[in-house]
């Protein structure tokens, strides 16, 4: 299995990922980058909402992840009705 390290995942990201809302919660408050991308240029927004974890999409949202955000195969990040 790929350490974090390996594939360049924030803290962050792997909460996304994971749908740890309240670890993204922490996170954001102490001020981390919320558009970080990890080693295919997925964001933690992208992440979130490819996993199907829209409580924590909404989240990173709502801190002002860049909902723009492409990954490198140009998917955007965020569904419009989030």
């Amino acid at each position: 299995d790929k350490t974090c390290t390996q594939l360049q995942r924030t803290a962050l990201c792997v909460a996304a990922k994971r749908g740890h809302s309240n670890v993204i919660q922490i996170l954001c408050e102490a001020g981390a980058n919320k558009d970080w991308p990890d080693i295919w240029g997925a964001s933690p927004l992208l992440n979130a909402c490819r996993t199907g974890h829209f409580e924590a999409a909404r989240l990173l949202c709502k801190a002002r992840a860049n909902e723009s955000w492409r990954g490198f195969n140009g998917f955007n990040s965020c569904p419009k009705h989030l």
